[in-house]
């Protein structure tokens, strides 16, 4: 590609002038009328649950909670039987 003469740089400069300008001043008649209405907020309401949802969800915490207690300790149980040579691979 050939290099841009002087008198090129100058036109593109005036075209993003021009650009700019436009785009920072849209017309007046462009611009859409915005009415604001104000609506009520509404409070969500409290989910009701029943007694049998809150001892399925008990009861499913604790059994992860053991489970994952266990995988803990396991891993910690191996930590240091391979440090001390307890476990010989």
């Amino acid at each position: 590609m050939p290099k841009k003469t002087k008198k090129q740089k100058i036109i593109t400069e005036y075209r993003k002038k021009i650009r700019m300008l436009q785009t920072q001043l849209p017309n007046q008649n462009d611009k859409p009328q915005i009415t604001a209405k104000e609506e009520p907020l509404t409070v969500p309401t409290k989910i009701d649950q029943t007694p049998a949802e809150l001892t399925f969800f008990k009861t499913d915490l604790k059994k992860s909670l053991i489970i994952t207690s266990a995988i803990i300790t396991l891993e910690i149980i191996f930590y240091y039987a391979t440090i001390y040579n307890y476990l010989r691979f």
